[in-house]
């Protein structure tokens, strides 16, 4: 019971609902299946609802059986017989099994007005417009699926099971509805139409009513837990769940209960979540034994492994113990760490975020200078740094006054393209409040940027107007975009062009634009 109770509490702290953490879970097998069918594949795939392992060997089966069993259509004898009445078309160009391939193409619309083609709908095609808009989640279509379905007089529990899985994404409430109406038109609730329900009340937060609706499950004998046997993957979901909470001593406590239970031995990937939940949680010693542990048992460390002991030492400030993690990285690969040839060991997609959890551990140990050589050191890796690394340290070097290099990050970034904040394509567009066009002029769009970088921009545009003497330019109103938000960049913007003596206009019936004019 105390193994329920814990496993509760953590559940809910990962969903992130409002109930308290001492609500616990009416049986240890009962906790573990919300968790498995909350994060499952199976509940993602409506076609998994259908497919049912069958009683018979599958080369029993005729061709038809076996199309319909593929594709999550039930066979009956009535389908099959309404299905050869049309002339016994291979399975491959029914308008069912063409209404399958349309919805796993996401073309449910196309797959809809196929099904409206035809004159008279059988149960398999009826059955097949309900799994692919179940798979698309649309619910509504999925509801004139199952109506269609009905005056077959086919309709099957499975069906019922496509039709939940349909609303759950959006609206969990009308999901619960629908497993009432499946048991009021006689049909006993299954493991995954119960499964389905649950995993959409955990990820809308509504653990309450997931709480209810387990409570009536057990009422009826129907406990979602029956058959579940807990791998490496269901393990790696729980102790993700429980680490994100912040609650690292406790994620830990149940990775030594999986090596207790059942012979499972981690994985890298399992592995690697551990790490990572520790050392955003700022638990350097647990992370460094989580490594060591790695090695022990000859788990050898991927790209992301190695990304996640980055991100805990910077983390923890101590960036040289970084630099340390990259060389090994490199060294594995037969790459000396000085020559900076980071690609030739990380993979272009990974290396953005090893650079700038490196930068970061820079930034944390105020180490500006050696985080701004970081930026050199990605460029040579031919991985040009996005809008969000530059973002990153123009803050943190005008956290520290340091102007200078601010502006000169900020035209390095503006040369890169990475950031562009001018709109060329609106100079000739901007209006006023009575809707009549104001002169052609320079429009700078700054309210996707922070107040640090928009100011840089800001003084940039000046100077490029005072070193363009006599230039068309120079004269050039100057329309800045800057946003409502929270007022911050406004005031920010104001104020440097104030302190350069520019004059400017805030309309206020257009909140969020600056207008300056220049003689």
């Amino acid at each position: 019971m105390l193994r329920a109770h814990l496993l509760g509490r953590y559940v809910v702290n990962s969903i992130g609902s409002g109930v308290p953490t001492q609500v616990a879970l009416r049986s240890t097998l009962t906790t573990w299946a919300f968790v498995k069918y909350s994060f499952s594949g199976d509940a993602r795939d409506p076609g998994a609802a259908g497919r049912e392992s069958p009683y018979w060997h599958r080369h029993h089966l005729s061709v038809l059986q076996r199309a319909s069993l593929e594709h999550g259509i039930g066979s009956n004898f009535a389908t099959r017989q309404q299905h050869t009445s049309r002339g016994g078309k291979p399975p491959s160009t029914t308008p069912a099994c063409r209404i399958h391939t349309l919805g796993r193409q996401k073309k449910w619309n196309d797959a809809l007005q196929i099904f409206k083609s035809i004159e008279e709908p059988t149960a398999l095609e009826a059955r097949a417009l309900l799994a692919t808009m179940a798979y698309n989640h649309q619910p509504r279509h999925a509801m004139f699926a199952l109506r269609q379905l009905r005056n077959t007089g086919a309709v099957a529990s499975h069906d019922y099971q496509l039709i939940i899985h349909a609303y759950a994404k959006e609206l969990p409430l009308e999901a619960l509805e629908l497993l009432h109406q499946m048991e009021r038109e006689g049909f006993g609730w299954t493991h995954r139409a119960c499964s389905t329900v649950l995993q959409a009340f955990g990820k809308a937060g509504r653990l309450s009513a997931a709480l209810q609706l387990i409570d009536v499950m057990e009422q009826r004998n129907c406990n979602p837990s029956d058959g579940i046997k807990l791998d490496v993957r269901s393990w790696n979901v729980l102790l993700n769940a429980i680490g994100r909470a912040g609650q690292v001593t406790e994620m830990m406590a149940w990775y030594r209960e999986m090596l207790k239970s059942g012979g499972l031995q981690p994985d890298t990937v399992l592995m690697t979540t551990l790490l990572d939940n520790a050392g955003k949680a700022g638990e350097l010693g647990i992370a460094e034994g989580i490594w060591r542990e790695m090695r022990d048992r000859q788990l050898a460390p991927d790209v992301k492994a190695y990304n996640a002991l980055i991100t805990c030492y910077a983390t923890a400030r101590q960036p040289d113990k970084a630099e340390q993690v990259i060389a090994e990285m490199c060294q594995s690969a037969a790459v000396k760490p000085d020559a900076i040839a980071l690609t030739s060991c990380v993979p272009l997609n990974m290396l953005m975020d090893v650079c700038y959890n490196l930068m970061q551990a820079y930034i944390n140990d105020e180490r500006l200078d050696d985080a701004d050589r970081v930026i050199g050191r990605m460029r040579a890796a031919g991985a040009d740094p996005i809008s969000g690394t530059w973002t990153t340290i123009i803050c943190a070097a005008d956290a520290v006054g340091d102007i200078k290099k601010v502006d000169r990050l900020y035209r390095d970034a503006l040369l890169s393209k990475a950031i562009n904040p001018y709109r060329p394509e609106l100079s000739n567009a901007i209006k006023d409040a009575a809707g009549n066009t104001l002169p052609v002029g320079t429009v700078m769009d700054l309210h996707w940027l922070d107040r640090a970088t928009g100011q840089a921009a800001i003084r940039h545009e000046l100077r490029v107007r005072w070193k363009a003497a006599g230039s068309l330019r120079r004269g050039k109103p100057l329309y800045i975009i800057t946003g409502q938000g929270g007022g911050l960049l406004i005031a920010a913007v104001s104020d440097t062009l104030k302190s350069q003596g520019i004059q400017h206009v805030l309309p206020a019936a257009q909140p969020g634009r600056i207008y300056c004019t220049f003689q």
